[in-house]
């Protein structure tokens, strides 16, 4: 068996490669810190968990209606 022999490009090809690499995630974990640490961006990731509890308490309101509507209609039928 022969080894894989590397040439000088493949080498700087990718080490470009894993730089680009370890730039992409210095700029995503400095942007994680960001909104950690910055309370008005911390608001815009906050913001779709009240849209999600916002949804759940309709949701909630609706389904509670629907059994007291399921309840009033059962008892009504029983008297027949």
């Amino acid at each position: 068996m022969s080894k894989q022999r590397y040439t000088l490009d493949d080498i700087r090809r990718r080490k470009a490669e894993v730089a680009l690499k370890i730039e992409l995630e210095r700029v995503r974990m400095q942007s994680a810190v960001h909104q950690l640490t910055n309370p008005p961006a911390l608001l815009t990731v906050a913001t779709p968990w009240r849209k999600v509890r916002t949804a759940f308490k309709i949701a909630k309101g609706a389904f509670l209606a629907y059994r007291a509507a399921s309840s009033v209609v059962s008892l009504f039928r029983k008297r027949r």
